[in-house]
């Protein structure tokens, strides 16, 4: 792997991402990379916004600097444009397009392609979907987390088979199978496709 490995996770309370850095960061003790992070959590537990750091092979702070982000994930679209401004030129941006209107909310809600466009407006690639949606068909919108952390792993610094055994000493044995199937089918949504921008 290169000399470090930045990551940006975000969306809102109640969405796992806190599950997802935990994630990244036992697998990465698994393989022996060094690991930082952070997390800002926020109004979380009322569905507002949360943020968390991992830096993979850094020697530093735990926070990303802006505009350093080698990956941004965001799990709702809106949290993505919030916090596009961490990326740097040459990263990926992991979008969720399913969105979350707060509680109370009165506004009209941004039209998704204005917020994949300041997204896009970085230079990050951006790899976008609706993942809630095959989170449901794959029996809950719980595992909505570990599917986007499948999607994003092809292009971390670490096996899918450490990712796997993160996941298995993370989640109660009974919930397992479901995110091992959600992890999987994030990984192979996304491989395809970076051997296309590889090419």
């Amino acid at each position: 792997m290169k000399k470090s490995f930045d990551m940006v996770i975000c969306g809102v309370g109640g969405q796992g991402i806190i599950l997802i850095s935990n994630l990244v960061g036992k697998a990465c003790l698994l393989e022996d990379l060094p690991v930082t992070g952070t997390e800002t959590h926020g109004m979380a537990q009322r569905g507002g916004s949360v943020e968390a750091h991992v830096r993979i092979g850094n020697i530093f702070g735990p926070q990303v600097p802006v505009g350093k982000a080698d990956l941004l994930m965001a799990l709702e679209p809106l949290e993505a444009a919030r916090y596009a401004y961490y990326l740097q030129p040459d990263g990926l941006a992991v979008v969720n397009m399913a969105e979350i209107k707060p509680a109370g909310w009165k506004t009209s809600y941004p039209g998704k392609e204005q917020l994949a466009a300041l997204v896009q407006k970085t230079g990050a690639k951006v790899l976008a979907d609706d993942f809630t949606s095959q989170a449901k068909k794959l029996g809950s919108v719980k595992v909505l987390n570990t599917l986007m952390l499948g999607v994003a792993g092809p292009f971390l610094p670490l096996s899918s088979g450490s990712l796997v055994e993160a996941l298995r000493l993370t989640v109660p044995e009974k919930f397992f199978l479901l995110n091992q199937r959600a992890l999987k089918w994030g990984y192979d949504y996304s491989l395809p496709r970076k051997e296309e921008w590889r090419g």
